[in-house]
């Protein structure tokens, strides 16, 4: 009866490994018997011991830690027909028993990479047609714009003489003056002046004399 480990995760789900010799080593060690290249998986992860009925596993103080069937491995473990090794977080192993003489063995000691899947090449771009030429527009005949108007020349003032224009003042100055020649006029100036001389006073004198509500008091609304 052989023994054979079968990868249950990437990178190569369904690799089968036969394991054989008393203890085989595993993990990312190079010098490990089965050499796992994962950053999850310690140096000396964990080790597998032979024994009459096959092989138990021990862990070997592993940082993520080794777990069977989802229960951690804490001191040897004899392993049975069917157990799931997980080591870490992504790296599952199904240990099983096939006849001496199975198919599908192979070399007693694998080295796989647990490695990112290199993305699929992405399809070609479709060709990008050139685009259409402008086609040509007709020139456009433009009309020439209407001829200005000719400006209208400025006409030159009258000149007017000097003498004349003197002359014309004086005539408005002397329409503004009093007739003084006229008898009348004397005796209406000195009325004048008395008058507002007179009335000058009056204003005065009710000032001085609070007389404003006496004089005026029908027509001061302050007064009433």
């Amino acid at each position: 009866m052989n023994f054979v480990l079968t990868l249950q995760t990437q990178p190569n789900p369904g690799q089968r490994f036969e394991i054989s010799g008393p203890s085989l080593l595993l993990g990312r060690d190079p010098s490990a018997d089965i050499m796992v290249e994962d950053l999850e998986v310690s140096r000396r992860h964990a080790r597998l011991i032979a024994q009459s009925s096959g092989y138990a596993i021990e862990d070997l103080g592993s940082t993520n830690g080794t777990f069977v069937n989802e229960r951690p491995v804490r001191s040897l473990l004899p392993l049975r027909p069917g157990d799931q090794i997980r080591l870490g977080d992504q790296i599952t192993l199904r240990y099983e028993a096939v006849p001496a003489a199975g198919e599908g063995a192979t070399s007693s000691f694998p080295v796989w990479q647990v490695a990112p899947e290199e993305p699929e090449p992405l399809p070609p771009a479709p060709p990008v047609a050139p685009p259409p030429l402008p086609m040509a527009q007709p020139e456009a005949h433009m009309a020439p714009p209407p001829a200005a108007a000719p400006l209208p020349m400025p006409q030159a003032e009258e000149y007017e003489p000097a003498a004349s224009r003197a002359a014309r003042r004086r005539e408005r100055r002397k329409g503004l003056r009093l007739p003084l020649d006229k008898p009348w006029v004397a005796p209406v100036l000195i009325l004048g002046l008395l008058g507002a001389c007179a009335l000058t006073f009056f204003f005065w004198y009710v000032d001085a004399n609070f007389l404003w509500c006496d004089v005026f008091g029908g027509i001061i609304p302050a007064c009433r």
